[in-house]
């Protein structure tokens, strides 16, 4: 299923397209709509979801998951004059 990357400090999930595997297979595994995930993931499959084995995903929850870990880690507001 999805790996897990904390390179910057805070969680993101991933996912290796496997051969035969579907959008919606992987859409289910993150529990986001096709679109959601075709939409996150266009820097990848670009804008005609070029869906391919082998390519990486990322999971669309990451999103709303990315704010709130990083005010955790001590990310806060800086006044830059």
């Amino acid at each position: 299923m999805a790996s897990t990357n904390s390179r910057r400090g805070y969680t993101q999930r991933l996912h290796v397209i496997k051969s035969g595997e579907t959008r919606k297979q992987v859409a289910d595994k993150f529990g986001v709509s096709v679109q959601e995930l075709l939409e996150y993931n266009s820097a990848v499959l670009g804008d005609d979801g070029d869906w391919e084995a082998g390519k990486v995903v990322r999971d669309p929850n990451h999103r709303d998951n990315t704010v709130k870990e990083a005010i955790e880690l001590g990310a806060g507001h800086s006044k830059a004059y």
